[in-house]
Order: structure tokens, then sequence, then C-alpha cells
């Protein structure tokens, strides 16, 4: 055989071997993963909670289940075993437990307890013949003379009786009683006959309390009533006399917290739980040995052949709380006795931090000659902060009739300690950014004192840089720039050497004031410390005069509106959305005829309005009320004397803080006139059309038809007025704070309108049968203040400021009133369209007039967008819509002064927006002509 053939075939075995190892790992594999997981049963003699049981049975399956390192199945029956009289109320649970292990064989069987080991006594052969059996936590004399046998095995302890006793004693010498608690159940029976028979020793010397027969509430209150130098022995506590059981250690926790005396446990389960200590039964070491031991079995190793296991006597353990609490000395613990839950000692908490500070302590040594130096800085530091702290508390929750006088206190404090010679403190003049008033000066040297003047020629700088919200500090009047001669001068010439001025902002826009720190004596610098609490204190007066602002405001809006509920034509009130029952001042009360004690409800008012209209009106409150939307609806409604009214109601919701309704407030008017008005204007309409048809055989077409048309719009203006004055109106009332006094303007003028409405009628009537208009003289101001009285409610609505400069004494103009009316209206109207899209406080129009050689000369400016088109192309026809020119009114204004033998014009205004201008003959100038 060639050597390549001995490779190939040693290659081919060793394919083969590796193959086979690959198929016998796999079936092991396959074989492992089909293995059934041990199964192992807990007898729990009680419930899963009952104390000592739960420790050993806790300690069994987490060491098992750690240690075990196979698939487990831990299962665990509670036998509630305190519960049965014997083996004859005990055969359900036998037969549960029998058709359990046929149904699922168990491996192991492991009773806790002398309760639980009783049990597989009774009824192991029935259930487990076949099954090892490991018992845990078991007491050997309560054990059968011949357990273990068989294949079985057991972990106990034997309980010192007498020990408890010792160790009691050896804590408290002179204790005279020992309260012994002992639960009713057979188990714990089984204790108190072997207490009371072990402890027969002690009986001279101790007098024992034997609380095994009562109720647990019983026997909690005799425990809270004992003798001095008495002890308690709490050995287990199951079920009272009265049959009821108890978890976990409750017994043991009430005794802790109710008891006069300390309380001695039996087991390591119930330190920490207000036991003192002791020689304790290691329930949960018994759980963890037993699980030991359940390995080795569960390994293959019989349980017979396993020696029983019997803990020894542990160590004492002790609760040094307990201790501290009862003032028992550690010096009454034998030798090696050992103290849990002891406070850690200072050294031991603090020995790197003690360690810290010591190495601290001698760096800080190398330092302390500059710490000297900046003591001094230090404490001052801290005066000031607190001397700050001490204003800012006085200006919580003042009032604001004590700002003034508690500004003043802190200015008298802050010169005496700062050794300031000044401090002035300025505010802006109302609606006036630019005007400065002293009103808080103090002095070191006289008390109060009229301040020195802020004016804008003394110090331009100062006041640019307080505008633009920046402090100003000067160590030195040096340290101004040279822009600022002017302000170096003015200070200079007051006395100033040194100063520090703060803008007082509150929120955004322009300061409200300026305070100011002025040295006059010296010069001196100003350390950043001290800048930021002096900005401290300035934001501290800035906010209470604010707030001292805004009461004022709002005791001022109060009266006015209070003065126009009871002044004007319009009646307030409040709904409560819950209860149903209205608020009403007098004049609302007028209106809707209720008497000034006559309660209101939503019942009394619905029986006032029409049928007809009280869906709408209860819609429009449902509406307002769920959605927020403010409200508006106008019905009618029948007084007692059935007298019929129109009312026009406008009102806003208020809701709880969860969102839901809880008032509505509003206005109402009585609108009955001016429903009249409109109807009467409706009827002068159907009159003024039919006139307008019978002036068409006029020779002046183009003056006749801009006549007529002026004429209507004359009748027109004092209705529409009404309505636009009322809806201003509304606004300003739903303003915070509402502007009352512009309502009361505003109400006075719809009532005057809807008077002229008759006389505009009649008027019209006989102009228009003259058949052309007449050229008079008229007061080119007259009209003007006329068209703004107008105007009025129509441009706060549009939030327009009229600036008006008229000349004085102009001589009066040769025209028509109504046409001039129309033409000054339509240039006002025309400036307030082209601001629409401006900011409100952009909207101002500009109105001048001036005579100019033998001429009246009118403008009027707008601050809009200005032209999109030549100014030339303004009055053409092509030019009359609003999406190519400026509206069809500008055509009517160049009929109408075309007509008066005038000039009308347009032109860019250098800043923004455009200028309109008119001129028009005075009278008699035309007739010279």
């Amino acid at each position: 055989m060639s050597a390549t053939e001995g490779a190939r075939n040693i290659h081919m075995k060793t394919t083969r071997i590796h193959c086979f190892a690959l198929l016998l790992f796999m079936a092991s594999t396959l074989l492992a993963a089909d293995a059934s997981p041990k199964r192992v049963l807990i007898l729990n003699p009680y419930s899963r909670e009952v104390e000592p049981f739960r420790a050993a049975v806790s300690g069994f399956r987490s060491t098992l289940a750690r240690e075990y390192g196979q698939p487990l199945d831990l299962q665990e029956i509670p036998l509630d075993l305190a519960r049965t009289g014997g083996a004859a109320e005990e055969e359900p649970l036998v037969a549960f437990i029998a058709d359990r292990v046929r149904r699922e064989p168990v491996d192991l069987v492991v009773p806790i307890g002398t309760a639980g080991v009783q049990f597989v006594e009774r009824h192991g052969e029935r259930l487990f013949a076949a099954t090892p059996i490991l018992a845990v936590a078991a007491e050997p004399r309560a054990l059968g003379g011949d357990f273990p046998k068989g294949n079985a095995t057991v972990v106990s302890q034997r309980a010192n009786l007498p020990g408890f006793v010792e160790d009691i004693l050896q804590l408290k010498p002179d204790t005279e009683h020992i309260a012994v608690v002992l639960g009713s159940s057979p188990l714990e029976k089984f204790w108190a006959a072997e207490c009371r028979r072990e402890f027969k020793a002690f009986e001279g010397r101790v007098k024992f309390i034997w609380l095994d027969g009562l109720p647990f509430h019983a026997a909690i209150e005799r425990c809270t009533k004992l003798p001095p130098r008495s002890f308690i022995l709490h050995v287990l506590f199951l079920t009272d006399a009265a049959g009821v059981s108890l978890e976990a250690n409750e017994a043991l926790k009430q005794l802790h917290r109710s008891a006069n005396a300390p309380v001695f446990a039996c087991f390591e389960s119930d330190l920490g739980m207000g036991a003192v200590g002791g020689r304790l039964m290691q329930n949960t070491s018994m759980g963890v040995r037993g699980a030991k031991i359940a390995l080795e079995i569960l390994g293959g190793r019989s349980a017979g052949e396993i020696p029983p296991v019997r803990l020894e006597t542990p160590t004492p353990t002790y609760d040094w709380r307990e201790f501290r609490r009862w003032k028992i000395p550690e010096s009454r613990l034998t030798a090696g006795s050992v103290v849990l839950f002891r406070e850690p000692r200072f050294w031991d908490r603090y020995r790197w931090p003690v360690i810290g500070v010591v190495c601290f302590g001698l760096i800080e040594s190398a330092l302390i000659v500059g710490l000297l130096v900046n003591r001094r800085r230090r404490i001052r530091g801290e005066q000031e902060a607190t001397l700050v702290a001490d204003i800012s508390s006085k200006f919580i929750n003042l009032p604001a009739a004590d700002v003034d006088s508690e500004i003043i206190a802190a200015q008298s404090r802050l010169c005496r300690f700062l050794d300031m010679d000044v401090i002035v403190l300025w505010q802006t003049s109302g609606d006036n950014a630019q005007e400065y008033l002293a009103t808080h000066a103090w002095q070191l040297q006289g008390g109060a004192m009229p301040s020195l003047p802020f004016r804008q020629e003394d110090f331009p700088w100062v006041r640019g840089e307080m505008a633009a919200g920046r402090m100003v500090v000067l160590a030195k009047l040096d340290d101004m720039p040279d822009r600022a001669l002017k302000d170096k001068e003015s200070a200079s010439g007051f006395g100033i050497r040194s100063s520090l001025t703060i803008p007082l902002f509150v929120g955004g826009g322009l300061p409200i004031g300026v305070l100011a720190f002025n040295a006059m004596r010296s010069e001196r610098t100003w350390p950043e410390s001290l800048v930021k609490r002096l900005q401290l204190v300035a934001q501290i007066f800035a906010n209470a005069l604010a707030r001292k602002r805004a009461d004022l405001a709002l005791c001022e809006s109060e009266l006015r509106l209070t003065m126009a509920a009871d002044s004007a034509d319009a009646g307030l009130w409040v709904l409560d959305w819950n209860s149903e029952v209205f608020w009403a001042n007098g004049k609302a009360r007028g209106i809707f005829g209720y008497t000034a004690d006559e309660l209101i409800n939503m019942t009394r008012f619905e029986a006032s309005v029409f049928p007809e209209d009280w869906s709408r009106v209860k819609d429009s409150m449902d509406s307002s009320v769920k959605t927020g939307a403010p409200l508006d609806v106008e019905y009618r409604i029948e007084l007692v004397d059935r007298t019929v009214k129109w009312i026009v109601s406008r009102g806003r919701p208020f809701f709880h803080a969860n969102g839901a309704p809880e008032r509505l407030l509003g206005l109402s008017m009585d609108i009955t006139e001016r429903k009249r008005a409109a109807e009467a204007y409706r009827a002068a309409e159907e009159e003024a059309e039919e006139l307008r048809h019978n002036l068409a055989h006029l020779s002046r077409v183009n003056t006749l038809g801009a006549l007529s048309g002026s004429l209507a719009h004359e009748l027109n203006q004092p209705l529409a007025i009404i309505l636009s004055n009322a809806e201003a109106a509304q606004e300003l009332l739903l303003q915070d704070p509402p502007d009352v006094a512009e309502v009361q303007e505003i109400l006075t003028d719809i009532i005057s309108a809807d008077r002229r409405a008759g006389e505009v009628i009649g008027r019209m009537r006989a102009l228009l049968k003259r058949g052309e208009a007449t050229l008079t003289p008229i007061p080119l101001d007259q009209v003007i203040e006329e068209v703004l009285h107008l105007l009025r409610g129509d441009l706060i609505a549009r939030g327009v400021t009229m600036v008006c400069e008229l000349a004085p004494g102009l001589p009066p103009v040769a025209g028509d009133r109504v046409q001039l009316q129309q033409l000054v209206l339509n240039l006002i109207l025309n400036a307030a369209d082209a601001m629409e899209d401006n900011p409100p406080e952009a909207r101002r129009v500009h109105l001048q007039t001036r005579l100019r050689d033998g001429r009246i000369r009118a403008s009027v400016r707008d601050e809009g967008a200005g032209f999109a088109m030549p100014p030339e192309h303004l009055f053409q026809p092509f030019y009359t819509t609003k999406s190519k020119g400026l509206g069809l009114g500008l055509s009517i204004c160049w009929s109408i002064v075309a007509a008066h033998h005038g000039q009308l014009w347009a032109e860019p205004h250098p800043e923004r927006g455009a200028v309109f201008l008119f001129e028009l003959p005075v009278d008699g100038t035309l007739e010279k002509a």
C-alpha cells in the first residue's frame, strides 16, 4: 500500500470518528432535553406566611434552586394544620395530595417542622410509601420514637427552653415576672406543656404569667399592663383561644408595639422584628442545611443512608436597637455574643470625612493669613445679603398703600449701611415713557429730600442707556465715554462723584423707572457682588411699584365700571351656571323689569323671553359655555305690563380650573329704539330711491348723483353707528381692565345718533326736493369734527388713533355739508383700511389743515404700505376696485372736489404710507373769480 493510500485511510477513519462523536453529542443533548425535571414536594404545616416555618421553607427553596443546577420543579402545599382537628378532618387534604402525587410523582418529600413530620407519620404509608423523606426544622422531643425509619432522614435542633429563661435573667437580673405568650393549636399546647415542665426550676426565682389560653387581643392587653421588672417570652403564636390564625410575625410585631416590657423570642427569623435576642432556634439555617442534604438525595443517595443532623446551640445573638430602647447595658452579655443592627460609631461612619477634615485643616492653616484678609469682605457680603433679604421680606404681600413708605424706609437703611450720600428712585409718568418723575429720594445727611432732576437734556447718554436696559456703573465721572460730555458736566454740577444707575423693568418693554445710588463726598468702587445685590433691590422696588400700579388701575377700573353700570344705558349681569341664578345691577333689573329684591333665575328669565326667541337665546348661552366663544344674541322680551322690548346681550364665559363652566358675565342693552330707527331707515331708503329716480332729469347729473349718494350715506351713518358703537363698547368691556370712560362716551353717542336719524330723514327729503345742491358757507373744521364724532366707535373697534392738527381761525369754504362730510369720511376710512395689517401701536391717521394762498388745504396721511401704482392713476375709473386700486370711494371724492372747484391728489410719504391732499376755495373766492 502506498503512502498516499495510507494517508487516505487514516483520514477516512478520523472522519468516521468525528461523525460518531458528533452523533453521540447530539443524542446526549436530545436525551438531556427530554429528561424530566426533578420534582420536590414541600409540606408546609401551616400557610405560607406563618413563622417560623416560612423562614425554614424560604431557606430551603432558595438554596436548593440556586445550587442544584438542573431542571427542578419545587412544589409547596400549605397543610393549614392549625384548622384541622385530627386524622378524620384531614381526609380531604390527604385525598387531594394522593391524587396529585398519583398524577405528578415526586422525587423527594420535605415535611417542615414538627407538625409536618407528624402529618407524614400519620399518612406516609398511604401517600409516600416509596418516596424519600427529608424532615426539616423538626423538634426531636416531638418526633415519634422510631422516626426516622426507612428511606428518611431529618435536620433538627433541640430547643433549650431553660436557656431562654437564663438568657432573660442574664440581661435583666432583677426580673420578677415572665409573661409566656403561646397560642392554642395542638402544636402550641404541646410546647406550653413542655415550657411548664422545664420552667419549674425557676419558680422560686421568677413568677410566670401564662397567656396560652387567651384570645390574641386579650393577651396583647395583658402585656400592656405587666407589673414592673417584667419580661415577655414569645414562644409561638399560630392560633389563639378563639380559633383565629395569625400569619407572619404579626403577634411579635404587635407585642413590640404595645407591650410595656421587653420581648424575648425563640427563633432567628424573629430577630429584627422586635425581639431582644438570645440563643435562638435556627429555623432559616435548618432550611439551608436541609437543602444541602436534598442535593445528595436528588443526586442518587438514599435518604436512609444519611444520618440525622442536629444543629448545635448557636451563639447568642441580640438586637442593639432593643438594648437601647429598654436601657439594657451590653456589659451583661456573655462572652462571644453577637450584637446586630448596631448604629455605626462615629469613627466607623466618619473615618474618611474626619481624615479629610484634618487634611483640610492642615492646608487651611497655610491659607489662614489670606482668609483673615478676606474675612471682612465676607462678613460685609453676608451683611449685604441679610439686608437685601430683609428688605425683600418686607415687600412680600405688602399692601399697595404701604409701598411708598416701605421704599423710603429701605432707601434710608441702604444709605446708612452703604454710607451712600443720595439714593433716588424716578418713575415714568403715566403712559409717557420719556418723562421721569422723582417719587422716592433719601440723603444720608437730612433724610427725605427733593430729588435731583433727571431731564433728557441733562443726561442724554444715561437716559439712552436706561432705555436700552443697561446699567451705568461709574466709579468716577471720567469713566463716561466721550459722547457723554453733557452727562459728565451735569453730574459734576450736581456734585456727583460716583454713581450706580439701574433701570427698573417689569416684563418686557421700556423701563418703568430708574434707581440711582450717588456718592458725593468721595469716589467709590462698585464690587460685582454689591451690584448684583442692588440689582435685586431694584427689581424688588420695580415689582412693588408695578403691583401698586396694577392695584390702583384695578381700583380705578372697578370704580369706572361701577359708575358706567349705574349711569350708562347698559345693564351688567352674572349667571352662575350651576345654580342658574342671576346677579344683576340696578340698570339690568330696570331693563328686564325686575324689582330690587326679586330673585332672578333661569326659569324667571325664560318666562320673559318671547317663546319663538328662547331656543336661540338658550342655544347661544349653551354654545358659549361649551366652546368658550363670546355670547352675542338679540331677542325680544315682554314685561309684566305687556311692554315689548328688543334686547341685545353680549358676554363671556368663565371656567373652573378643571375646565367646567362656572359663570357667564354679560352686558345687556335695550335696542328697541334702534330697531325702530332701522325700520324708519328702511322706509326712508325706499323713499330716497324714489326721489333719486325723480331727479334724473336735472342737468347737473354728476353733482346731483354724488349729492344723492352723500345724503343717503348721511342717513345711513347715524343708524349704522349705533351697531358699530355697540360692538366697540362690547370689546372695551371685555378688555382687562375695561376702559369704562370710553364705554360711557360710546353709549352717549348711540343715544344721540338714534335721535338724529329722524332729523336726517326730514332734511334729506327737503334737500332732494330742491332739485340740486347749493353751495353755502361751511366751516371745514366743523365738518371734520362731525365726521370724527360719527367714526369714533368704528375707529376704536379697528384700534386706529387719530392725530389732528387743525389750523385755528380758518375761513369757511363754499360747499355742501353732506358732500364734504362724504369727502372727509372716505379719506379717513381709506387710510384706516390701508393699515389693517399694521400692529395696533402703528395704526395712526394724521389729519392736518392750513390756509394757503386763499385756499384751504387738508391732508390725510396713513402709516400703511404706500402705493402699489403711480399716484396719478389712483382716481381713474379703471382703478376703482380694491384689487387694483384703493376703492370706489376715491373716485367719489374726486367728483366731490371737482364739483366744489377744488383739487385732489396723492403723494407718497417720505417715511411710510401715503398722503391724500385736497384744496378748496374759501367762501367768496369763487364769486370773485
